[in-house]
């Protein structure tokens, strides 16, 4: 069954797979749309920083965001939001105060969202139209993955059609190619930079034409983000090929070589040696995951800022197919070795090659690890095509030959099945506005509290849900007494029986998607936290509540029905 699979020149015909290209580009440039256009403003992690450094280039201030990060991409965003009117006097975002970093469960929204609906204009619509730009480059780079893949395989151009399908539908490239940060303008200039290294090799690119585009995109590679950087030794690592194994004479490769490198170090190394002076440093938060559940969750489904996940059962699936692909290249190994009594080798020197980027990848990601910086799994897209390659292989390494094209097909269903899912099942939930009911429809049952807070607010009541469970839940019934022109904060505190602080949460009305400024008076807000610390407090503890102007301005004072005022805390029962 396996020896099948690579005996078998042309599983799929040539307009079969060109067929398939084009359908996969297709519905890859309809699904990159679809998510900039459900994924909220500024809902990509690092969305804000990038959309404030391209602002700064578009009002000519550049200098004060030149060394803080490889600009360009920001110089890229300047350009788009230069064909946009935009009131300045408007800040084009509102950080939410109260978001507390990944992994956090509540105020998943890391900004304020008041006003995102279309028709886009202002901020809003130079950020989509730079969404879009993202999408462009997220496609160009896969098809580049593609085209160079073909060329390792060329005989076996299923493998490449395979590599395309498991890029272009996942979700998490997806999400990240469909956001205005610079991932996936990296990604398109090392996929291009890997191409033209295979044509090198092929002789074909010692051209002086070729050599100065080589050297072109790896020093724009460099200024898109600092893993560009890794391109310069891989070109080193080209030539040095070329000349041992390939044994072109270094009488034909000294002035490509030197012509290439030349260029990469005068587009991007000026931009570094100023940063080595100006020694700035990013202040952002930075996080890494070192578990596999957390990197594999993290190349196919981590959203939002870090701390929006798509579910259990769609990480059964991921599991899944992780388990069949790796499960799958045990028998490919296990078959070769029985065949031949050794482990298969491709000996193609562009194989050779991915895998030598693939590696300097990885030394990179262990690089951050080890000082401390940012490591997840979609930091590996870069490498997608080997990624790709490898996954799709040790899938189909199960199945006999007559089921090819129904496993394709099969995969494919799966994997825009999924998603489908994320945008309407995920985003949906993760961002949606609380429930909001008329005075009828709040249950009987609440515990009434009936406290208005400066005269603005209305504490109907609250309850308790699956009081039995680890993870409670507090409902608050909350009702706005008049149109509000700032945002109020909901505070609450535990206090032990002597009166000292145990815990602390605040936040804005509906896990921060909901401020007040949006309230309409006379509606009830059925505003939901589950607070697991519930069921940790100790004997006698007592839960107070307050009602803040922002995140940290002073009390609103409480009053109960009967108009006395009873301080700024109110006790919950």
């Amino acid at each position: 069954m396996l020896a099948g699979i690579w005996r078998s020149k042309k599983p799929f015909g040539y307009q079969q797979e060109r067929g398939a290209a084009i359908l996969l580009s297709v519905v890859f440039i309809a699904l990159g749309i679809w998510y900039s256009l459900r994924i909220p403003p500024f809902e990509v992690l690092g969305e804000t920083t990038s959309y404030e450094r391209g602002l700064a280039w578009a009002q000519g201030k550049g200098s004060s965001v030149l060394w803080k990060a490889p600009p360009l991409h920001s110089l890229l965003g300047a350009g788009i939001l230069k064909t946009v009117h935009l009131n300045l006097d408007i800040p084009p975002f509102e950080r939410n105060p109260f978001w507390a970093g990944p992994g956090t469960s509540a105020n998943r929204n890391a900004v304020l969202h008041l006003n995102d609906g279309p028709p886009f204009q202002g901020h809003l619509l130079a950020l989509h139209l730079w969404r879009l730009v993202s999408v462009g480059c997220a496609l160009v780079a896969w098809l580049l993955n593609y085209l160079s893949l073909r060329r390792i395989f060329p005989h076996r151009s299923w493998l490449a059609l395979g590599n395309m399908l498991l890029l272009a539908l996942n979700p998490q490239y997806l999400f990240l190619g469909s956001g205005a940060i610079p991932e996936a303008l990296l990604w398109m200039l090392c996929a291009l930079a890997l191409y033209e290294a295979f044509r090198v090799l092929e002789g074909r690119g010692l051209s002086l034409g070729w050599s100065l585009a080589l050297g072109a995109t790896v020093g724009l590679a460099s200024l898109a983000g600092f893993l560009g950087v890794l391109l310069l030794p891989f070109v080193f690592a080209l030539y040095l090929v070329c000349w041992v194994v390939l044994k072109v004479s270094l009488k034909r490769l000294w002035r490509p070589a030197l012509i290439s490198l030349g260029m990469a170090l005068l587009i991007g190394g000026w931009w570094y040696v100023g940063w080595i002076i100006a020694g700035e440093r990013s202040a952002g938060k930075e996080w890494a995951l070192h578990s596999v559940r957390g990197w594999l969750l993290s190349f196919w489904g981590l959203f939002g800022w870090g701390n929006v996940l798509p579910g259990e059962a769609y990480e059964i699936v991921v599991w899944g197919l992780f388990l069949l692909s790796l499960g799958g290249w045990g028998l490919v190994e296990l078959h070769w070795y029985w065949r031949k009594k050794q482990p298969q080798v491709h000996g193609r020197v562009e194989a050779v090659l991915l895998f030598l980027w693939m590696e300097l990848v990885l030394l990179w990601l262990l690089w951050r690890l080890a000082y401390g910086r940012g490591m997840l799994g979609w930091m590996l897209f870069p490498a997608g095509a080997l990624l790709g390659f490898a996954f799709y292989r040790g899938i189909v390494a199960w199945l006999p030959q007559r089921w090819w094209r129904f496993s394709f097909g099969g995969l494919a269903v799966l994997l825009f099945l999924m998603a489908l899912y994320v945008p309407l099942g995920c985003f949906s939930k993760a961002y949606a506005l609380p429930p909001r009911v008329s005075l009828t429809g709040v249950p009987e049952g609440i515990h009434r509290v009936e406290v208005t807070f400066g005269g603005r607010i209305f504490l109907l009541g609250y309850q308790e849900e699956d009081p039995s469970v680890e993870r409670k839940k507090l409902v608050f019934y909350w009702v706005g007494l008049r149109r509000m022109s700032q945002d109020y904060s909901l505070h609450l505190r535990v206090l032990d029986v002597e009166g000292h602080l145990l815990k602390e949460f605040a936040t804005y009305p509906g896990e921060g998607m909901y401020p007040t400024r949006l309230w309409v008076p006379g509606e009830v807000i059925v505003d939901r936290y589950v607070l697991s610390w519930l069921s940790e407090l100790p004997r006698g503890a007592k839960i107070e509540l307050a009602v803040r102007r922002g995140p940290d301005g002073g009390f609103l004072p409480a009053f109960n029905a009967q108009g006395k005022r009873v301080g700024d805390w109110v006790p919950l029962e």
